[in-house]
């Protein structure tokens, strides 16, 4: 009897430091698919401030484009490339762009876009994996970019973005552009 008591009793400690094994996995699991895929997400907004602010506009010269064709957001930004501070007539002058594909979940940036277009003038660099949604706005007049990215642990999942085993991140960052004259 007194074996079967003990058996009993080391049975429910096994299954008890197994229990607590397993939550721990998932929660250790779960935390470090969020800080992954915020970090992507936050290296993705932190090379869109390096590079939209600085951006060059005057009255009349709208610094910022954006762009929501069927095959994804775009935002296109007149850059001040010489560092002078002014908009150039020339091809010291010219655009940036990033394009969000949604069918890739991917953010991509184009460093020389053309003036006249949406043709890519330079190979493009991969900024950000994971994205779901992305989206651009101006405010001409407080020179602020509004990027607003949500990203997702495995955007093919059939898990919903923001369960626990797929978490999601959404970050909406204003960058201001300095160079940019509205008055």
């Amino acid at each position: 009897m007194e074996l079967v008591i003990s058996l009993a009793i080391l049975g429910i400690l096994v299954l008890s430091f197994t229990s607590i094994d397993l939550f721990s996995r998932f929660h250790v699991i779960s935390a470090d698919r969020r800080a992954k895929v915020q970090n992507e997400v936050s290296n993705a907004v932190e090379h869109m401030a390096k590079q939209i602010s600085r951006g060059v506009g005057r009255v009349g010269t709208a610094p910022v484009i954006i762009n929501t064709p069927p095959t994804g957001n775009r935002i296109k930004v007149r850059t001040d490339q010489n560092l002078n501070g002014l908009i150039d007539d020339n091809a010291a002058t010219c655009f940036i762009s990033y394009r969000f594909i949604p069918a890739t979940y991917e953010i991509v940036f184009f460093p020389q876009y053309s003036i006249a277009g949406w043709s890519n003038v330079a190979a493009n660099v991969h900024v950000a994996a994971q994205i779901v949604a992305c989206a651009f706005t101006y405010n001409a007049g407080n020179n602020l970019v509004t990027v607003d990215l949500t990203a997702c642990w495995n955007p093919l999942s059939p898990l919903t973005c923001g369960n626990p085993d797929n978490p999601s991140v959404q970050i909406r960052t204003n960058i201001k552009m300095p160079g940019v004259s509205t008055r």
